[in-house]
């Protein structure tokens, strides 16, 4: 008698990767999501920087950009001078109206930093690290299910190829909210932490911070 036939089911999708470029010429972040089978890049994002307060400047960048389809801004991100706390400002969220996200830190020294979700209805969300000789991983956590959203991981002696975002749940299927506010978020506790590491000011804010999780307050 034949046997019966099975059928496998389908691999899951690949997971969302973007990768995080510095351009020397522009000095500025170039993000795009990498293409699995065909490893080629498409421009989402740039990031800027600015001596000033927002120091991080987030633009979605268009398919084809002339003088007639500019940068759109969508987000900031700000580096205090003394405060170890960190600020992201969303600006094209639904309602049309900016959203503040505060990154409280956890831990005086150690990277460790968490904040409301607006993309997840204000889930308590958080970044935490661990580093080797060649990458600093930074992962995004949702701390009520304690499930990974996405791993930043950075090249620790990158140039120009500073590192890359895997978004970590649902195979892949991200909302772009979500995405937003990862790459936001991800890319200002990344340079809040270098900041700590170059600022004698915020090497003695980091004695009289505030640390706590963010649900508590």
């Amino acid at each position: 008698s034949p046997q019966p036939t099975t059928t496998s089911p389908p691999p899951p999708p690949p997971p969302l990767t973007l990768q995080v470029t510095f351009t020397w010429s522009n000095f500025q972040n170039t993000i795009a999501q990498l293409d699995p089978k065909t490893q080629t890049l498409t421009p989402l994002y740039t990031q800027h920087f600015r001596p000033t307060k927002p120091q991080l400047r987030f633009y979605t960048t268009p398919a084809t950009t002339t003088s007639s389809t500019p940068e759109t801004p969508f987000a900031t991100g700000t580096i205090n001078h003394f405060s170890i706390a960190g600020t992201c400002t969303l600006l094209n969220n639904t309602n049309s109206t900016p959203t503040t996200i505060a990154l409280q830190p956890l831990s005086r020294w150690k990277t460790k930093y968490n904040y409301l979700s607006p993309a997840l209805g204000d889930v308590p969300v958080s970044w935490t690290t661990s580093s080797s000789i060649k990458t600093w991983d930074f992962v995004c956590v949702n701390s009520e299910t304690q499930s990974a959203l996405a791993r930043f991981s950075v090249n620790v002696w990158g140039l120009k190829e500073i590192g890359r975002f895997v978004f970590l749940e649902d195979g892949g299927a991200v909302s772009e909210a979500l995405r937003d506010e990862v790459v936001v978020t991800g890319l200002t506790v990344l340079y809040v932490m270098a900041a700590r590491m170059n600022s004698l000011g915020l090497f003695f804010g980091a004695f009289f911070a505030k640390t706590g999780r963010v649900e508590g307050d």
